[in-house]
């Protein structure tokens, strides 16, 4: 029951009121389960005041003190609260509807589970606030500081939230469907496994958030600053992440389909066993991150910055590569089938065990590449340049590697059976122990190639340059060598059977135990 000379005082107004408030500090106000309708009392002093189920709807309470007021039960309806000071009052149980809470100050309120439908909270202090399972959709908490608040399992849909100071706060398993996050701050958020889908957080900071598992498919993120932050899992899918700062941030099994990530930068980004395929990267910065694993199918990298990157095991088919930086980068074991690499720049990368079939290097740069049991197969790589390169191993069956550059190219124990390499400049390149049965070599430069123990049979190397080269038993039977130099090449053991070599120069050439049965050498020069 309350105290009936204090309920006539502050009846009276906030003047008479606070004046006793002055004189009787000592005095806890005691006006519980009192009627105060339409009361107008701006700036009344009611801190620490028992006000359980005291009916204060409709009334003024602008800028008042209710500090550690027990409000609990209490009808708050339409009571305006503006600039009110609420730290640590007691509100379980009160009626809030249509409440104006808009730049009150509301740090350490628990209002876990309450309603609190499109209540204006905008630069209200909510710092520490306990908002728990509350219901706060359409509510407005622009500008709001809601930094270390507990917001676990909220409903926040349609909320606004545009440039409010999340910091911390607790938001798991919270709803926040269609809310407006624009230039909100969530340094330090836990977003774990939020449901994000559609939200509008461009421009937001989410550096160090934890965001593991959380649904951001369509959301845009423009601009948005995810620095360390931890999006393991989570679903990005057909997200706008145009110009996102990522440096650092953990991606690992993230969905980023369809996601737009132009001139993003992913420096030094795990993402790892992520699903990037048909993402749009295009002058993104992928520079030192780790993408073992990585889904990149069809995904748009042109102009993108990939050096020093590991992609162990990524899957690039058809991804476009064009002007990519790849200076260091690690490719090992990439699937590039069928992908359109004309004159990609692939010096010096390492590219071994890669699957490169089916796929077209036109005019493309492999120099000093290490495609060490790469898989080249039936791969159209005309004028391509391979020089200095290592191929050991690698599978370039029916291949067409027609006036490509191998000068110097290690391509030892490779198979290149019904390879094309017409026109091709293999001078001082290593194929020994190499398959090249069936493979065409026309007019080819093979000066001081090594083809020792190569496999040769049925090849035709007619008119190419085998001057100084080693063909110590190398197997040619059957191989076409007509109108070949092999001026100084050493044959010695060499299988020459049934080897056609009309007009082929032989002059200096070593030839101590070859077996030439059959051989035709109809107009060769042997001196």
């Amino acid at each position: 029951m309350w105290d009936r000379h204090q309920l006539n005082l502050i009846r009276r107004g906030t003047v008479a009121w606070n004046t006793w408030r002055e004189k009787h500090e000592d005095i806890q106000p005691n006006l519980r389960g009192a009627r105060l309708i339409d009361v107008y009392l701006v700036g009344a002093n009611l801190f620490q005041a028992n006000l359980t189920g005291t009916d204060l709807s409709r009334a003024n309470l602008k800028e008042a003190n209710l500090g550690r007021a027990n409000l609990s039960n209490a009808n708050l309806s339409m009571v305006n609260l503006s600039r009110a000071n609420l730290r640590s009052a007691h509100l379980q149980g009160a009626n809030l509807n249509a409440i104006h809470l808009s730049e009150a100050i509301l740090e350490g309120v628990d209002l876990c589970g309450v309603y609190l439908y499109q209540i204006d909270f905008s630069r209200a202090r909510l710092g520490g606030a306990l908002l728990r399972n509350a219901k706060l959709n359409g509510s407005n908490f622009e500008q709001a500081d809601l930094a270390g608040s507990d917001l676990r399992g909220a409903s926040l849909r349609g909320a606004n939230l545009r440039k409010a100071n999340l910091a911390r706060a607790q938001f798991r398993q919270a709803d926040l469907d269609g809310a407006d996050l624009r230039g909100a701050n969530l340094n330090g958020v836990d977003l774990t496994g939020v449901n994000l889908i559609g939200v509008n957080l461009n421009g937001v900071k989410l550096s160090g958030a934890q965001l593991n598992e959380a649904v951001l498919s369509g959301a845009s993120l423009c601009e948005a600053d995810f620095k360390n932050a931890h999006l393991s899992g989570a679903d990005l899918s057909g997200a706008d992440l145009r110009g996102a700062n990522l440096t650092r941030v953990d991606l690992s099994r993230a969905n980023l389909k369809d996601t737009l990530l132009n001139g993003a930068d992913l420096s030094l980004a795990d993402l790892s066993g992520a699903d990037l395929s048909r993402a749009n990267l295009s002058k993104a910065n992928l520079s030192g991150a780790y993408m073992n694993s990585i889904n990149l199918s069809s995904a748009n990298l042109n102009e993108t910055n990939l050096s020093e990157v590991h992609l162990n095991g990524a899957d690039l088919q058809d991804a476009q590569l064009d002007r990519a930086h790849l200076t260091g980068a690690n490719l090992s074991r990439v699937n590039l089938s069928s992908s359109n690499l004309s004159g990609i720049n692939f010096a010096g990368i390492i590219l071994s065990g890669a699957n490169l079939s089916g796929s077209s290097l036109v005019g493309a740069n492999l120099s000093q590449a290490n495609l060490n049991e790469a898989d080249l197969f039936t791969v159209c790589a005309h004028s391509a340049v391979f020089s200095g390169g290592s191929l050991s191993r690698a599978n370039l069956r029916r291949a067409d590697f027609s006036k490509a550059d191998f000068r110097e190219a290690n391509l030892s124990s490779a198979n290149l059976s019904g390879i094309i390499l017409n026109g091709a400049n293999l001078s001082g390149a290593n194929l020994s122990e190499a398959n090249l049965s069936e493979a065409l070599v026309i007019q080819a430069n093979l000066s001081g190639a090594n083809l020792s123990g190569a496999d040769l049979s049925r090849a035709n190397l007619s008119k190419s340059n085998l001057q100084g080269g080693d063909l110590y038993m190398a197997y040619l039977g059957k191989t076409d060598l007509s109108d070949a130099n092999l001026s100084g090449a050493d044959l010695r053991g060499a299988n020459l059977s049934g080897t056609f070599l009309n007009g082929a120069n032989l002059n200096g050439a070593l030839l101590q135990g070859a077996h030439l049965n059959g051989a035709l050498l109809i107009e060769a020069e042997i001196h």
